[in-house]
């Protein structure tokens, strides 16, 4: 809202010191704004526009410098939002994929857990040990991607 009244309070500055600027010329160098006749000093009043013409065109180009000054912090903000978003989107499907690799081995777990339990002094003990080391790796292995989480998460 204060935007737009920015912008008609300008509009307005600019339509009144363009009515108010023949008489503010004629008042300076007393020129007669309509002589009777006199085609000569009405040429001259005429010729006072391009001074106005001039300061219109150097205010435009300063705006087009500070719309082209905006525009570049603006680009600059956009730029870090977006490489935020890229370093969060990283973190995210890292996190996917240590979790991914924590159900495996919390599945593993389980496994051997129910196979250990079910088969408790049926098979051989070679096969029985190593059963219990596969249960110990995959548990130091599901200790280490808890701890990766968990510094991914902070």
């Amino acid at each position: 809202m204060k935007k737009y009244i920015f912008i008609s309070l300008l509009f307005a500055c600019v339509i009144g010191l363009w009515i108010a600027y023949p008489f503010i010329i004629s008042q300076q160098f007393v020129v007669d704004l309509f002589p009777k006749g006199n085609w000569a000093s009405r040429g001259v009043v005429g010729d006072s526009f391009g001074a106005l013409n001039t300061l219109f065109s150097g205010l435009a180009l300063a705006g087009l410098a500070v719309n082209i000054y905006l525009q570049s912090v603006q680009l600059k903000k956009l730029e870090a939002k977006e490489e935020e978003n890229s370093k969060r989107l990283d973190l995210q499907s890292e996190t996917l994929s240590l979790t991914a690799l924590l159900n495996y081995h919390n599945s593993e777990i389980d496994r051997l857990t129910n196979l250990l339990i079910s088969t408790n002094g049926k098979v051989t003990d070679s096969a029985s040990e190593g059963m219990k080391d596969s249960y110990d790796n995959h548990r130091k292995l599901r200790k280490a991607l808890v701890e990766r989480l968990e510094a991914n998460l902070r």
